[in-house]
């Protein structure tokens, strides 16, 4: 299994104690300040807990296991890619006083709603094992903050290691999420971080509720259905920047932590994604088919919702930033709060126009526009300030230019050539003096800007719970998005299954294997299944070598894992 990836898997910690065969599990998610807890009855090849490594996918597994226990978690965290570390049992603990100061809204009713929890014993001490190993109670920005839950077991169809690895369904180590050699890479066409990151969480937590899956369904089947509208959705999904973890620096920011806090490129981040959510719902409210019911319930009311909680967020952000100087990747307060400013900035602007000035004419003498490209000179950063930059094809044309402007070549690297003009290099040094002057204005001006700064951060981040909530919706829209893209894309033909709640047959007509015909040149021969529960419910598949057993079993088991995640299967009928 892969090691823990940041980029692409939730932040979260986990600790097992046991009595007996029954273990209590704690896990913590960092970024969402959640805690999820659960008893269970364990067998000697730990496979309970296997599955929860692999559905949880945890940085870090602490435990107050010994001997052959010990040892044997310690080869299944490992096999799982997950790090592992003896906790200390911890002492005079007083769990009900820290989970009061840790769990929001225990101010009045205290811990009142967490009877349940309280009830699981040995998950309550895997509880305060884990508090006092992740020493939370030595950070402000977690009092009062925190959720408290059990996690759903009976939830979530359990697949330990050899199934993940049989059916290929995550990256191996040497492998890239995005690679069609993996189930995850083959059905990542998310847009977003937090798209993937859902995915993920998707595969290794299919779904045994046939009511949520069937919703799933009804989700992609509008979304395949209507091409036109996928594509809109997919264009405004890729404004949607990483939600869960500017949310948690937002959180940061409100509660003063000395970890890391949000910044103002935080706040233009999330203002885009707020008026991309605006075209989201807008997009939404245009379908009228036969899935309206359950759009609603799944994407626009709770998008709604959301919208009319971020308020005055977008004027906020507009009143204070500097929105052209972002677009640049400067972030700073907006010069209308300074006069002094605001005149150096137009100097700057000024440069800058020249400069494009510059660009249009080389762009103009060199011909290149004629040749099918928009604008195939640009300018781009670089030591001394801006260059002109052409892709590499266009090498020769920049070297044999003997015309005016006189063109000097900076830099030649593997798809890009650097070059400048005597006018650019001139205007660099102006807009450096202008650089300097700013800087001598701000350095005077800075306390005031700062405290400015601080004062738009602090404001901005009472919306990190609605920035978690717009997270949470928008990651499920991204993962249900690529799931009809597949549908739509995939090199073989994809179904809505029908759903047998009464689990009495699967049937399957014209089976194939999703991962061999998405990386084979060959014809792949589908395969038919018919299981009933009173007359065939074994099958014995019995064949020559190399004849194709295992690919006709492995076909079935990534059917039925897909449809347990709500997609579309590979095959005819289903």
């Amino acid at each position: 299994m892969p090691a823990f990836d940041p980029e692409v898997q939730a932040n979260a910690v986990c600790c097992v104690t046991s009595f007996g065969d029954q273990l209590g599990w704690a896990v913590f998610y960092e970024d969402l300040r959640a805690f999820r807890i659960c008893e269970y009855a364990e067998d000697v090849h730990m496979s309970r807990t296997e599955a929860l490594l692999l559905q949880l996918q945890p940085r870090l597994c602490c435990h107050l296991l010994s001997g052959d226990a010990a040892r044997k978690l310690c080869r299944v965290a490992e096999s799982c890619g997950v790090e592992q570390a003896q906790a200390s049992e911890p002492k005079q603990v007083d769990l009900e006083q820290d989970l009061l100061r840790l769990l929001a809204g225990t101010e009045q009713c205290g811990l009142s709603r967490h009877l349940e929890e309280q009830r699981q014993k040995q998950a309550m001490r895997a509880l305060a094992t884990l508090i006092g190993h992740l020493q939370l109670l030595n950070e402000p920005g977690y009092f009062n903050a925190c959720t408290l839950g059990l996690y759903p077991l009976k939830n979530f169809v359990f697949l330990d290691k050899a199934a993940f690895s049989a059916l290929n369904v995550l990256p191996r180590p040497d492998e890239s999420q995005r690679s069609s050699t993996n189930l995850l890479g083959l059905l990542n066409r998310c847009r977003s971080q937090i798209g993937q990151r859902r995915l993920r969480q998707w595969l290794t937590q299919p779904l045994t509720d046939p009511r949520k899956i069937s919703r799933r369904h009804d989700m992609v089947e509008m979304l395949v259905t209507n091409e036109s509208f996928l594509r809109d959705l997919e264009a405004q999904l890729r404004r949607v920047p990483d939600l869960e973890r500017l949310s948690a620096r937002l959180h940061r920011t409100a509660a003063g932590s000395k970890s890391q806090g949000a910044s103002l490129e935080d706040l233009v981040s999330l203002y885009y994604c707020v008026l991309a959510t605006d075209k989201i719902i807008k997009a939404l409210e245009r379908y009228e088919g036969q899935h309206q019911a359950v759009l609603r319930e799944m994407q626009l009311d709770r998008l709604r919702s959301i919208m009319a909680d971020f308020g005055n967020f977008c004027a906020l952000v507009e009143q204070t930033i500097d929105l052209q100087q972002a677009e640049l990747r400067n972030y700073c307060i907006s010069t209308a709060f300074d006069p002094s400013l605001k005149q150096m900035a137009q100097q700057r602007d000024k440069v800058r126009a020249q400069m494009e000035t510059v660009r249009a004419d080389v762009d103009k003498k060199l011909g290149l526009a004629s040749r099918g490209n928009e604008k195939p000179v640009s300018l781009q950063e670089c030591p001394d300030g801006l260059a002109l930059r052409v892709t590499k094809k266009h090498q020769q044309v920049i070297q044999t230019f003997s015309g005016k402007p006189q063109l000097k070549v900076l830099s030649i690297k593997k798809q890009e050539v650097m070059f400048t003009t005597t006018d650019l290099a001139r205007l660099n040094k102006d807009l450096q003096q202008v650089h300097v002057t700013t800087s001598a204005g701000e350095g005077l001006q800075r306390s005031f800007h700062g405290r400015l700064t601080t004062k738009a951060l602090k404001v901005a981040s009472t919306y990190s719970s609605v920035a978690e909530r717009l997270a949470d919706v928008v990651a499920e829209l991204d993962v249900l998005c690529s799931l009809a893209r597949v549908a739509l894309t995939a090199p073989c033909q994809f179904v809505r299954p029908k759903l047998d709640e009464s689990g009495r047959e699967c049937v399957i007509d014209g089976a194939v294997h999703l991962l061999v015909v998405a990386n084979s040149n060959q014809s792949f021969v589908a395969n038919d299944l018919s299981m009933h529960r009173d007359s065939s419910r074994l099958h014995l598949i019995t064949g020559p070598n190399m004849g194709g057993k295992s690919t006709y079993i492995r076909s079935v088991a990534l059917i039925a894992l897909l449809n347990q995640i709500g997609s579309f299967v590979p095959c005819l009928c289903p």
